[in-house]
């Protein structure tokens, strides 16, 4: 009895610090998060989640959506070519000092052996971090 009770409050226990975790940030937006999500979006073809991942995209006229998405369509099938992806590593994360905006340097890394750097501009929106598209 005193086992079954152990391994009860062993279960209760993880599941209250797994709750935890998420209540204090474990699942929390972040610009380096958010700059990987695109990224995987776009090498899984989610052209719609990756466009609204852009800063204005509820603002798009369907000509722009549409020639944003083909052009994330074209990203997607050079990662292809290259083999997909095998790696991307957040290599810095730079907020602003007020927290509104954030520049994220990443690595890929691609099944050929090629890899690309990027630096990407994010602004804090009220429902989350998006990719600026600002230069």
């Amino acid at each position: 009895m005193k086992k079954k009770l152990s391994v009860i409050g062993l279960l209760v226990m993880m599941m209250a610090i797994g709750s935890m975790m998420i209540s204090c940030g474990g699942g929390k937006s972040t610009p380096s998060k958010a700059a990987l999500a695109f990224t995987e979006n776009i090498e899984k073809g989610n052209y719609d989640a990756a466009f609204n991942m852009l800063q204005g995209a509820d603002e798009a006229t369907a000509e722009e959506e549409e020639k944003i998405k083909a052009f994330l369509s074209e990203s997607h099938k050079e990662m292809k070519n290259k083999g997909g992806i095998s790696n991307k590593e957040v290599l810095s994360e730079t907020l602003s000092d007020d927290g509104t905006t954030a520049n994220v340097e990443m690595k890929v890394t691609y099944g050929d052996g090629t890899t690309d750097e990027s630096d990407t501009k994010l602004v804090n929106m009220d429902d989350g971090w998006k990719i600026s598209m600002e230069k």
